[in-house]
């Protein structure tokens, strides 16, 4: 009796642990940047529970996560575009409007190996003007 009630004790602090490949990632944008604190390698399989918050002065603000061709780079994708170079599957998108001060939280599946990227952009054409791309860290989902 004494085991079993161990055993399910430790499953659930392991669960509440976050053990099993789900995590949670933020990222904040201030109009000028976007601070993102989350990770850059999963596995296959895991959630990321993305939380954005907009502390910039506009709502065209987007938050998104797609799915990028082997070997793309920042670089690239600041010179292109995310859309532009994304092969079409986006796993996250929290739309504009964003509300100002107000956090927005959604889960993307990483369901396949593969390189993504997590991007804010900014369509105000304020400080980021053109395709109002700020910032964007690449996410590697490994087997």
């Amino acid at each position: 009796m004494r085991v079993w009630i161990g055993t399910t004790l430790l499953a659930v602090v392991l669960a509440a642990a976050g053990c099993g490949g789900d995590t949670a990632a933020s990222a904040i944008y201030d109009g000028a940047g976007c601070t993102y604190d989350g990770p850059t390698a999963v596995s296959v399989g895991d959630e990321v529970r993305f939380t954005f918050t907009n502390e910039s002065e506009t709502t065209d603000v987007v938050f998104n996560v797609a799915r990028l061709p082997e070997g793309t780079t920042q670089d690239d994708i600041f010179e292109t575009g995310l859309d532009e170079i994304s092969e079409g599957e986006t796993i996250l998108d929290l739309f504009a409007p964003s509300p100002i001060g107000e956090e927005r939280s959604d889960t993307a599946t990483f369901a396949s190996a593969g390189l993504f990227g997590a991007a804010c952009t900014d369509f105000s054409g304020g400080e980021n003007d053109g395709q109002g791309l700020s910032y964007v860290t690449l996410i590697e989902a490994t087997e």
